[in-house]
């Protein structure tokens, strides 16, 4: 993507060193843009580089051992680029012109977090909360805010229940973060079988949502699974009231290699922004699809 929006909470404990931590980076693994770290006595220094170009310094920014909210906003051009940094929603960096560096103009495909250079550095630090909003669509689509990502896990069997557990019930062989592989699953050999959960809500896992400023920005759907005998595809499956919403296939590999996932910045039944009660009353899961020709 040429513009994005980016956050991430970041705490430094120890910097050694100049280390450049967030990186956009383009489809060749190119350095677009990165936000770098080192440390004065207790302080961090917040640093910012187009391509490897140190183009901005801010020196003692906050303080080590302190979590702060760190927000981006890059825009890729060769003339009219512009890299702002924003700390704890005040901006504190900028950087305008030529934004496209060494990379192939195409903008950034992927972000790194945590990358190191040398051997003879070293760091502690600690992120949390990322998160990247491109500039389509009517939400999400500028400067993130502050917010928490919360992982809400089965708790119980929904509407559907037909594939097999390997003991136990369906729900509580995939409450598992990270996922436990063939120690605890469950199996489908039928087309059209599907899976769902009453997952955890906010309550369960404490949350206050009576603040006024309290909303749901955005619903992320999770998956991963393997095939055993036969190239397989899985599709996921989301239930309000009585409706499904099935995503589209993807094919699966005979090993767990990955989380698919799909990302819902409306509620997918009504396209309105999401609601507590829909949120409390969704159901989540899997949907076994016919196996690949």
């Amino acid at each position: 993507m040429l513009e994005h929006y980016g956050r991430v909470e970041f705490r430094g404990d120890s910097i050694v060193g100049t280390h450049r931590f967030v990186f956009m980076l383009d489809e060749a693994s190119a350095n677009v843009a990165s936000i770098g770290f080192s440390q004065t006595s207790t302080l961090i220094n917040l640093h910012l580089y187009i391509g490897t170009t140190l183009v901005a310094t801010l020196n003692e920014a906050f303080s080590t051992g302190t979590w702060v909210r760190l927000e981006w906003r890059l825009l890729v051009d060769d003339t009219s680029g512009t890299f702002i940094l924003k700390r704890n929603g005040d901006e504190v960096l900028s950087y305008s012109g030529d934004t496209k560096g060494a990379s192939s103009g195409n903008g950034v495909r992927w972000l790194g977090i945590g990358r190191n250079y040398s051997t003879a550095n070293d760091a502690e630090f600690y992120v949390d909360d990322i998160a990247i909003n491109d500039t389509t669509g009517s939400v999400n689509n500028s400067w993130p805010g502050p917010g928490s990502i919360l992982l809400l896990k089965p708790k119980g069997a929904g509407n559907y229940t037909q594939w097999t557990p390997d003991s136990g019930n369906n729900f509580a062989r995939v409450n598992e973060i990270p996922h436990t592989g063939d120690s605890a699953y469950v199996e489908s050999d039928t087309a059209d079988q599907i899976d769902t959960y009453e997952m955890q809500t906010l309550a369960d896992l404490g949350v206050d949502t009576s603040d006024p400023a309290f909303n749901i920005k955005a619903v992320q759907h999770l998956m991963a699974g393997r095939w055993d005998e036969a190239e397989t595809e899985l599709a996921r499956v989301l239930r309000l009231g009585a409706t499904d919403n099935t995503g589209t296939a993807v094919t699966l590999t005979n090993t767990y290699n990955r989380y698919w996932d799909e990302m819902f910045d409306v509620n997918p039944f009504d396209s309105q922004p999401w609601e507590l009660a829909d949120l409390n009353a969704l159901e989540a899961g899997i949907k076994h699809i016919a196996a690949s020709p």
